[in-house]
């Protein structure tokens, strides 16, 4: 199973780790962290919106938020992928 990150643990930053998934096995997101309770469902919506228009179907993505904002987010993760697929012909 291939696994990618992409950000840190400091303040105003996500650790994003994701992992390939076997095919059928659909999108699965855990969110962890300072903004967990208040902002999670936005996360959850922002990493589905941002999976989506990436093509992934089959992935887990873990995140660790320390108060990151959605551009920050949105970057790590598509970092993260990145690295997930480099050298696939997509």
């Amino acid at each position: 199973m291939k696994v990618a990150q992409a950000g840190s643990l400091e303040s105003c930053d996500a650790l994003i780790t994701v992992r390939e998934l076997p095919q059928g096995s659909g999108v699965k997101i855990s969110i962890e962290g300072t903004s967990k309770y208040r902002f999670g469902e936005h996360i959850r919506k922002l990493i589905e919106e941002t999976l989506s228009s990436l093509g992934e179907k089959d992935i887990e993505v873990q995140v660790q938020d320390n108060g990151a904002l959605d551009p920050t987010l949105k970057a790590r993760l598509e970092t993260a992928v990145s690295r997930l697929r480099e050298g696939e012909k997509r």
